[in-house]
């Protein structure tokens, strides 16, 4: 993909800004550097003085692929889902990459086994492409859709590879739910439906001042305020009236995926928006108690709080653009920034902001374990993105 700007990113906690290199020189250079004898004096493509470490490997772009190389290190960053398939890579009776399952594992092992500089994903692409034909083309395509046709292709593959397991680890890491209750305004009778979701949209609130912050409860706030539906058939009424659609977070995933809805579409005339708001949301400890259903019904449940892991940050416009991910690497407690084949890790010494401000396309959290660390010195972070997801993971 093309960048249509600079990258300008900057990781609160560093300070560091990047500035994207093109993905031919890229690759070449990696490429070069990947031959056996660089990988054996333990050197990586970024920092020959450095030794490779697990999970810092960086990802080949094979055309226009950079929205599948940041979903795929976006999940690399998340320990469960890492542990389990790299165990899961060891036990697999068949080691090739002829499908999803396979193909995963293998790029799972060879990211934390510390014996890589960078790695070739066309093996996920390909498998995927199997399963959803959108894939098999090299254009430009979203990386939280891919993320989420990733997720649902190896729940259903898994499922059939080892169908004699009762753990559905897709389903109880990444599995969230949504309610919706339709209220009838004269009687107040309501009707209430689940929705199994894996990924929170949050819609972004007018905010007149472009460099001042929203913080994350105002989305969600928005994501789930009433929307009045008009004549709907009461059942209990026996009649039309009008009706009230309010929404809510039923439970919550361990691994928990929040994309921002950077673009605003319009019929008439037909085009679209970037919506280019920062958003704030706190490194460690997200509380969504207040959103959660049956958290509101018991002041006596306390629910888990999240910690950041990871996010994908996009910038360019709809059509065009280019991703890359910063990712907590638990192993050693350091945040890194992965473009394509280059992984370099972020500057501790930098540090002189407690905000970033990136243009991410999704964060991704982790329900909040001890080991679990923040950006160095950080506590508050911000954002801006045409299209962000990222994911916080809390036990």
């Amino acid at each position: 993909m093309q960048e249509s700007e600079n990258e300008e990113t900057c990781l609160s906690s560093t300070g560091v800004k990047t500035q994207h290199n093109s993905n031919v020189a890229s690759k070449e250079h990696c490429l070069k550097n990947n031959s056996s004898n660089e990988q054996e004096d333990g050197r990586t493509c970024n920092d020959h003085n450095q030794s490779i470490r697990p999970g810092v490997c960086g990802l080949v772009n094979i055309g226009n692929t950079c929205y599948m190389n940041s979903a795929l290190q976006c999940l690399s960053s998340t320990p469960e889902l890492r542990d389990y398939f790299y165990q899961l890579y060891h036990s697999l009776n068949d080691n090739s990459d002829n499908n999803i399952v396979n193909a995963f594992a293998n790029i799972i092992y060879h990211i934390w086994s510390g014996r890589n500089e960078i790695y070739d994903p066309s093996t996920v692409k390909i498998s995927l492409g199997k399963y959803t034909s959108r894939f098999k083309s090299y254009m430009v395509e979203d990386a939280h859709e891919f993320l989420n046709s990733l997720l649902n292709c190896l729940d259903e593959n898994l499922h059939d590879k080892l169908c004699s397991s009762t753990t559905n680890i897709i389903k109880d890491l990444f599995h969230s739910e949504m309610s919706s209750t339709i209220i009838c305004d004269k009687c107040k009778t309501s009707t209430t439906s689940i929705e199994s979701i894996k990924f929170l949209p949050q819609p972004i609130p007018h905010n007149n001042d472009k460099q001042a912050p929203i913080n994350i409860e105002a989305c969600i706030n928005l994501y789930i305020k009433s929307d009045k539906l008009g004549l709907l058939t009461c059942l209990k009424c026996g009649k039309q009236e009008n009706t009230v659609q309010t929404f809510g977070l039923y439970s919550l995933a361990k691994i928990l995926f929040i994309q921002l809805k950077r673009f605003k579409f319009y019929a008439k005339p037909p085009h679209q928006n970037k919506i280019t708001t920062y958003i704030g949301y706190p490194i460690e400890n997200l509380d969504l108690t207040n959103y959660v259903r049956i958290a509101q019904q018991n002041d006596s449940i306390s629910l888990p709080t999240y910690n950041l892991v990871a996010v994908s940050v996009r910038s360019g416009s709809l059509g065009s653009g280019h991703y890359v991910t910063y990712a907590l690497n638990e192993k050693d407690s350091q945040w890194y920034h992965f473009n394509d084949t280059f992984a370099s890790r972020l500057d501790k010494t930098q540090s002189h902001t407690r905000r970033v401000w990136v243009r991410v396309s999704f964060y991704c959290f982790k329900i909040h374990t001890p080991h679990t660390h923040p950006c160095p010195g950080q506590e508050f972070c911000c954002t801006t993105s045409e299209d962000s997801f990222g994911s916080r993971v809390g036990l």
